[in-house]
């Protein structure tokens, strides 16, 4: 599902832009949402639940947050509002997970949203907890986690799921990961508009923000907690504390 989102969603920022891209994420969402709901029984299943038209709203809902905090006021309100909603959201994620084992609602994705945004706030419980020492490296090797994963998960011996994994996901970020994140910081370092776009969004951009901005925040573990981090250096307006 990611492989195709991830090659669509870049082209319809470059040519639509950041405001009409939003509407195309919240059409889009709205629209995976609605059909997933009517034909829950017939991929509410292994195999066809993870297909992109049921799973999409997921990814649609990073690109409106993307977007949305990419603007000074976005930013400003849904930080005021994450503060307010982080237990219930917190409280509708683990309803999510306990009752529904393959298909995901909409609600669990709109809690991990908010989530995700009360993260960034900085001297937050939330964020003083992924800050720390253990979880923010769990955070940093996550995604090589992600993609290594899925090549052990039918081997029936969990000992060798748990080693497997954790040393190809070791490897795979410092080897090939890190060092490619460190050439592309070098390559946005050197291009006025990429520099543009990672600007934070309480800072004047360097250059015309580029409609692409808003994949940004959508780079590697979603939100960073540190300039290890994130591989575009993205940090909150009120500060890089975390």
């Amino acid at each position: 599902m990611e492989e195709q989102f991830y090659l669509i969603w870049p082209a319809v920022l470059l040519v639509a832009g950041k405001r009409k891209a939003l509407w195309v994420a919240v059409l889009g969402a709205c629209a995976c949402a609605t059909y997933r709901f009517f034909a829950w029984q017939r991929y509410n299943h292994v195999g066809l639940d993870t297909v992109t038209q049921v799973r999409a709203d997921a990814l649609f809902l990073g690109c409106i947050l993307a977007i949305c905090l990419s603007y000074t006021a976005g930013h400003r309100i849904i930080q005021r509002a994450a503060r307010i909603a982080t237990v219930p959201a917190f409280g509708v994620l683990m309803y999510c997970v306990v009752h529904f084992r393959w298909l995901p609602p909409f609600a669990e994705s709109a809690a991990i949203t908010v989530l995700l945004a009360a993260s960034m706030r900085p001297y937050s419980i939330l964020s003083q907890t992924l800050s720390l020492a253990p979880l923010a490296w769990l955070g940093r090797i996550s995604y090589s986690v992600y993609v290594w994963q899925q090549l052990f998960m039918n081997y029936r011996s969990p000992w060798f799921l748990l080693l497997a994994v954790p040393l190809f996901s070791i490897c795979s970020y410092y080897f090939i990961e890190r060092p490619c994140i460190n050439s592309m910081r070098l390559h946005i370092r050197g291009d006025p508009y990429l520099n543009a776009m990672t600007a934070p969004p309480h800072m004047p951009a360097v250059a015309a923000p580029h409609p692409i901005v808003a994949v940004i925040p959508l780079c590697a573990d979603g939100v960073a907690t540190d300039s290890q981090a994130a591989p575009f250096d993205c940090v909150p307006a009120d500060g890089p504390e975390a």
